[in-house]
């Protein structure tokens, strides 16, 4: 036999640091989640239909409803209703478009 001996395992009083930096950056993980902020983002909440009437040149805002269409498709079919019906008994040309309301939906 030769007098190389067998390698020893490592000594149990250095098996403390594994844990203890997991838990190190466990801690730095859970502190940069809480307290760095991070940027609010608007998204789209909803479409208001803007309508004008036009008499020639002259064009006059009409009232905006307080109604918000959910959906982009629902809104652009309600605005061309109005464009084609316009006003009972005004002879003038109705405009209409959606516009897109922008905000965030947590506040």
């Amino acid at each position: 036999m030769s007098d190389v001996a067998a390698p020893s395992p490592p000594p149990v009083n250095d098996l403390w640091r594994i844990p203890a930096i997991l838990a190190i950056v466990g801690a730095i993980v859970l502190w940069v989640h809480l307290f760095i902020p991070k940027p609010a983002h608007a998204e789209t909440i909803g479409y208001r239909i803007e309508a004008e009437a036009c008499r020639g040149s002259v064009c006059r805002p009409l009232t905006a409803s307080p109604l918000v269409w959910g959906g982009r498709y629902a809104c652009q079919g309600r605005a061309a209703n109005i464009e084609h019906f316009g006003l009972p008994g005004d002879p003038s040309v109705i405009r209409a478009r959606c516009t897109a309301i922008d905000g965030m939906p947590s506040a």
